[in-house]
């Protein structure tokens, strides 16, 4: 994972001013609600750090530690509402929650163009008259089935594939893949993978 030292650093100052801001809460509600908002940050945290060894995963932990981060900006607000952390601490640990939400997003992104960079096909070399050219291949011919496809998944910024099974139901899921196949394969649409989901976009 890229800005991996930086993006701990971060986690460690969060963690660290979350703990600070527990530790001055006199209500015992209030200071078991933070510590326990604190474990599950840690844990989305490192669940997140493992993630990022496998690309598929990232986009998954990704969301369930901005979920989290979420979570203890709304704790933020009911603290300071009802005045039990003197500034500026929640105030220092609003900042780093957006710093870590930021590398997450960062991350998350960063992932999903090397899944996408990964997917493109190699162009074929093939040797002609002593010297290596770029093999063009024919792009299939598209017929109405491909056309209609391809309308649905350009009235929508990503489809998942799920809703182009479901949206052609009266076709074959077998047919579909192969349909979405050549409509890659023609330069119309592309493949995008995020976690175990499967999405496509007209290009």
């Amino acid at each position: 994972m890229k800005s991996g030292r930086g993006i701990v650093e971060i986690f460690g100052r969060c963690s660290r001013l979350l703990n600070k801001i527990a530790l001055n809460i006199e209500d015992g509600f209030f200071f078991q609600l933070c510590a326990k908002e604190s474990d599950k940050l840690l844990s989305e945290f490192i669940f997140f750090l493992r993630g990022g060894g496998e690309r598929h995963n990232v986009a998954q932990s990704g969301e369930q530690l901005i979920s989290q981060i979420k979570n203890i900006f709304n704790l933020l607000d009911i603290i300071k509402h009802l005045g039990l952390a003197k500034p500026p601490t929640p105030l220092l640990l609003e900042k780093n929650l957006l710093l870590l939400k930021l590398s997450v997003l960062n991350t998350c992104q960063s992932t999903a163009r090397l899944v996408t960079e990964a997917e493109k096909p190699a162009p074929l070399k093939i040797k002609k008259t002593g010297l290596r050219r770029l093999h063009k291949i024919n792009p299939p011919k598209l017929g109405q089935t491909h056309q209609e496809v391809l309308e649905f998944i350009k009235s929508q910024e990503r489809t998942q594939n799920l809703e182009v099974f479901s949206r052609f139901s009266h076709i074959g899921r077998r047919t579909l893949k192969r349909k979405l196949s050549e409509l890659i394969k023609a330069g119309a649409i592309k493949r995008l993978t995020v976690g175990k989901k499967v999405f496509y976009a007209a290009l």
